[in-house]
C-alpha cells in the first residue's frame, strides 16, 4: 500500500514500554521484558528468531526508508530517565543492545537506522554505534534542557540529525514555527506527532473534537 502511494515508511521496532514494570491487560502481559536487553541468551534469541527473519523478509522492500530501532530508550536506562531500579537497564547494556541491532540491520538491509531519543541529553547513548541518522524529540516541557533553537553543529555529530517528534497541538509554538526553527538550526528533517493520535500533543483532521489537555 505504501509503495503504491509513493510513501516511505520508518518503522519503530521497540519502545521503552518494553522494559517498564510488567502489567496485564486482557490476559496479555505488557512490559516486564528488560531481560531481553540485559540477558545475553535472551538477547541473542530475540535477534536471531525475531529481528533477523523480519529484516531478511523486508530488508529489500523499496517502501521502507529505515528502522527506528528503539523509541526513547532513556526512560528505561539508568541515569538517563529510568527510575525503577528493578527494571532499569545500565547504559552500557542498552548501548550493546542498540549496537547489535544496528549491526544486524546493516548486514541484512540497505535501509537507514536511527534511535528516537527523548532529548539531546541521550546522544551519548548512541554515539559511535554506526547509526545512519541521529534523532531527538522536542516537546515544550523539555525546552530548558533541550532548546529547539540550539544549532545542530554544536553537537559535533558525524551523521544528520532529525527532529523525530514534535507536538502538532497544545504547544506554545505553532507547528510551522517549530519546523522553521528546526530548519534554521540545521536539522535534516522533522516528523510531527501525530496524524491520528488521540492525545494532547496531536492535531487530527478528523473533524472530531481535540482531546483535552493533560
Amino acid at each position: 500500500t505504501a509503495e503504491r502511494a509513493g510513501v516511505k515508511l520508518l518503522f519503530v521496532v521497540f519502545d521503552f514500554h518494553l522494559g517498564l514494570a510488567a502489567r496485564w491487560h486482557q490476559q496479555v502481559k505488557l512490559g516486564g521484558r528488560s531481560r531481553w536487553i540485559t540477558d545475553g541468551t535472551q538477547r541473542t534469541a530475540l535477534l536471531t528468531h525475531v529481528l533477523a527473519p523480519l529484516w531478511h523478509r523486508y530488508g529489500p522492500h523499496p517502501a521502507i526508508l529505515g528502522w527506528d530501532l528503539f523509541n526513547e530508550p532513556e526512560w528505561i536506562t539508568s541515569g538517563l530517565g529510568g527510575r525503577d531500579p528493578l527494571t532499569s537497564v545500565p547504559p552500557w547494556r542498552m548501548r550493546r543492545f542498540l549496537a547489535e541491532m544496528t549491526g544486524m540491520a546493516h548486514r541484512l538491509t540497505d535501509q537507514l537506522t536511527t534511535v528516537g531519543l527523548v532529548t539531546s541529553r541521550g546522544l551519548p547513548l548512541v554515539r559511535g554505534l554506526g547509526l545512519d541518522l541521529f534523532q531527538v524529540h522536542w516537546y515544550d516541557r523539555f525546552e530548558r534542557q533541550n532548546p529547539l533553537d540550539r544549532p545542530v553543529r554544536r553537537f559535533h555529530l558525524d551523521r544528520p540529525l532529525i527532529l523525530g517528534e514534535y507536538p502538532s497541538h497544545h504547544s506554545a509554538r505553532a507547528p510551522g514555527e517549530i519546523v522553521t526553527t528546526a530548519r534554521r538550526n540545521g536539522y535534516a528533517g522533522a516528523l510531527a506527532w501525530s496524524l491520528l493520535g488521540r492525545d494532547p500533543a496531536s492535531r487530527t483532521d478528523s473533524g472530531e473534537p481535540d482531546p483535552p489537555p493533560a
